[in-house]
C-alpha cells in the first residue's frame, strides 16, 4: 500500500499556517462609505482583541480573576489562558521560552519547515487553532445560542447557575449549542457539530431536537 502522507504535507502545512494567521494575523472587514463604495478595513488580530477585551473588562492589563466578573469575561480569561499554556507546550524543548510570547511562538512556527511524519501533529494543531479562532469570535460577538433540556452525558449536570452581565444569578441548562458546537457549562466537555449525532444518542433525543 502506498504511503500518501508525504503528499499531504504541502496542503497540511499551508492549512496550519492559515490557522495561525487567522488567530494572530490582522483581521479584515468591509466597510460602507457615504458615497456607496465598499472598502476593506484592517483590524487587530483575534488573539490581540481577546486580550484587550479581558483587560478592558477587568480595568487592568493582566489576566487574573481578581474581581467578580460576568461569566463571558471569565470564559475569555480561561480561553486566553488555555491558548497561552497550550502553545507553550508546542515550543521546542531546546528553545528558551522566556524569550517568547504566544504571538512570537506562533509566528516562529509559521515559518518553520516540517517533515512528512509531522502531518498528524500539524493537523491536530490546526484543529486547535481553528477552534480557538471560532471561540474568540463567538465571545466577542455572541451569536444566537440554543439549549438542550437534558443532563450532560459526561458530568450528569442538567442546570448551572451563573451571573449575567448585570451581576444577577440566573439559572441555565448546562448543555448549550452555538455556532462552534455544543458545550457543557459545568465540565466544559465539547462536542463539535459533526459529533451531534453521538451527543444525541448519548442523551436519548433525536438530533433535530438539539438544533
Amino acid at each position: 500500500m502506498t504511503d500518501t502522507t508525504e503528499h499531504d504535507l504541502p496542503g497540511t502545512r499551508q492549512a496550519f499556517r492559515d490557522a495561525i494567521h487567522a488567530l494572530i494575523g490582522r483581521t479584515r472587514t468591509l466597510i460602507d462609505r457615504d458615497n456607496g463604495a465598499t472598502e476593506p478595513a484592517w483590524g487587530d488580530p483575534l488573539y490581540t482583541q481577546l486580550r484587550e477585551y479581558i483587560a478592558g473588562a477587568q480595568g487592568t492589563g493582566n489576566g487574573s480573576h481578581a474581581r467578580s466578573m460576568p461569566p463571558v469575561v471569565l470564559d475569555a480569561v480561561d480561553l486566553c489562558d488555555q491558548i497561552d499554556r497550550t502553545v507553550k507546550t508546542w515550543w521546542p524543548e531546546d528553545s528558551d521560552p522566556r524569550h517568547g510570547t504566544t504571538h512570537t511562538r506562533l509566528s516562529w512556527m509559521e515559518q518553520q519547515q516540517f517533515r512528512p511524519q509531522d502531518v498528524p501533529w500539524l493537523k491536530a494543531r490546526t484543529a486547535d487553532l481553528t477552534w480557538w479562532a471560532a471561540r474568540i469570535r463567538e465571545l466577542l460577538d455572541p451569536p444566537r445560542r440554543w439549549t438542550i433540556p437534558a443532563p450532560c452525558p459526561q458530568c450528569d449536570t442538567s442546570t448551572v447557575y451563573r451571573q449575567d452581565s448585570a451581576g444577577e444569578t440566573v439559572r441555565q441548562p448546562a448543555l448549550q449549542i452555538g455556532a462552534y458546537g455544543c458545550e457543557c457549562q459545568k465540565c466544559r466537555t465539547y462536542w463539535p457539530p459533526e459529533s451531534f449525532g453521538i451527543l444525541a444518542a448519548a442523551i436519548g433525543i433525536e438530533r433535530e431536537e438539539a438544533s
